[in-house]
């Protein structure tokens, strides 16, 4: 091989090696699931989401954000005091979009309705009814069986009393005499036996908050 021919190819090798070198980097992700992933065209600015361990084209940029944003505006119950009553988690839209809040007493969380109906005064709705086995709703309470994922509370006297089903307490069918729905007031009525917890007293609500309500 001639001196010129030897002197091209190595020209030629190194232009190319230079070109390597010079070429722009792969952009790959870190891969953490944390983060939302995307490769973005550097022409046209189109932005494609890929999968965290992905690998952007040489015309791309890899840009990586937080999957987590910053808190939202929060809705939440108070009484006629100002005093915050609980966080609305969901609004009953047959019910005059009425609003459901959650609360806790003690190491107890529960979820009520709070009711306004033909203008009369803020009441309270549980996800179940109470009933006694004595008339005018009193002697033992028994909290109501009720298909739901919410622990299963009811309102009823004295005031608006929350009851619940005694933890571990076992499913029954004992006789009630009277019963306090939602909204209404103690009814008697004849005994019969219904599916039911035995129930307990948990907090008189009239003690924490004065209606009117509103959400805020």
């Amino acid at each position: 091989m001639t001196s010129s021919k030897t002197g091209w190819l190595f020209l030629g090798s190194v232009f190319g090696l230079t070109l390597a070198v010079a070429a722009p980097a792969v952009h790959a992700h870190g891969g953490d699931p944390n983060l939302a992933h995307s490769c973005v065209n550097n022409s046209s600015g189109e932005i494609k989401i890929v999968a965290p361990t992905a690998t952007c084209k040489t015309n791309e940029t890899a840009v990586d954000w937080s999957i987590t944003g910053p808190a939202g505006p929060r809705l939440t119950a108070v009484d006629a005091n100002s005093r915050e009553m609980g966080p609305v988690i969901s609004i009953d839209t047959v019910q005059g979009n009425s609003p459901w809040i959650a609360l806790s007493v003690g190491d107890f969380n529960f979820a009520l309705e709070l009711l306004r109906r033909d203008a009369r005064a803020d009441f309270y709705g549980g996800t179940t009814a109470v009933s006694f086995d004595g008339s005018d709703c009193t002697g033992t309470p028994f909290v109501r069986q009720q298909n739901t994922a919410m622990p299963l509370v009811a309102v009823g006297p004295p005031g608006n009393t929350v009851y619940r089903a005694i933890p571990g307490a076992p499913l029954g069918n004992p006789t009630v005499r009277s019963s306090f729905f939602v909204g209404g007031a103690c009814t008697n009525h004849i005994p019969f036996a219904v599916p039911a917890f035995p129930g307990e007293q948990v907090v008189e609500l009239d003690t924490l908050f004065t209606p009117p309500f509103s959400v805020r």
